[in-house]
């Protein structure tokens, strides 16, 4: 009798040690895994879901409160989400900075292949503002001065350069080559030189075919435009206008500067 009693409680004694513990999760666990939730949530472009996370851990042993359960999802989902945001504005800017890099260089590539077509268009398009501009102001008293160098070097620049037969290729300097003339006035037959020119208001100068009448008046628009030869006044401007061009039944006051 006393030996069935032995084997008995031998046989029950096994069996009530090897009957394995619940597994309990600790609060840090369950606070981990909420914000694993919220990583997933965000990772995968999915709204922010506060209801799942209390219908899954509301009920917990660790003393986590509904509203807390609520404040780490909801804090975990915001920082995280602003992350992504971050990094994706980030990338969109590095995407448009990499677009804009072949812009660049598409737009370089066409300046290099087209780059004297453009040089001509701008240089026409500044040329042709440029002298609407002038037009508009040159009137103007404020821009006399202005005007009038700009009128003293079209004037240096068109007869200043002497073109001869010859050499068609090359040109001399009429203010280096020039050799006075002599003047011998009308009324008393007396001889004058160069500069007693601008004495007179009014002068007719006569001479045979290629004295240098033309020269002469060239001569002394050019020396004017130097500042070599001073009028009576300062608002004395010389205009030499070429008859001769007035044989152009195409020729107008319009074109005179041509």
């Amino acid at each position: 009798m006393t030996l069935t009693i032995v084997l008995s409680w031998s046989w029950i004694l096994p069996s009530y040690t090897q009957t394995p513990k619940p597994n309990i999760k600790s609060q840090q666990v369950i606070i981990q895994e909420i914000k694993d939730y919220a990583e997933r949530h965000v990772e995968n472009d999915k709204a922010m879901d506060s209801r799942l996370m209390i219908d899954l851990y509301e009920k917990n042993s660790v003393g986590l409160t509904t509203p807390k359960i609520t404040k780490i999802y909801e804090e975990e989902y915001t920082r995280l989400k602003e992350e992504k945001d971050s990094n994706l504005w980030e990338k969109i800017n590095d995407d448009i900075f990499y677009g804009l890099g072949w812009f660049a260089a598409l737009a370089l590539l066409i300046l290099l292949v087209f780059k004297q077509a453009i040089d001509n268009w701008v240089t026409h398009f500044i040329n042709t503002f440029g002298k609407w501009l002038y037009n508009q102001i040159s009137g103007f008293e404020l821009f006399w001065n202005f005007s009038l160098k700009r009128y003293k070097k079209g004037l240096i620049n068109k007869h200043e350069p002497l073109k001869i037969p010859f050499r068609p290729n090359s040109s001399l300097s009429l203010q280096e080559i020039y050799v006075d003339l002599q003047f011998l006035e009308k009324a008393n037959n007396e001889p004058i030189n160069f500069y007693e020119i601008k004495k007179y208001n009014r002068l007719t100068i006569k001479g045979q075919p290629g004295a240098g009448k033309t020269l002469l008046l060239k001569y002394l628009v050019l020396s004017w435009a130097r500042e070599k030869l001073k009028t009576s006044s300062n608002e004395d401007v010389p205009i030499l206008l070429e008859l001769y061009r007035l044989n152009d039944i195409e020729f107008s006051a319009l074109n005179l500067k041509h």
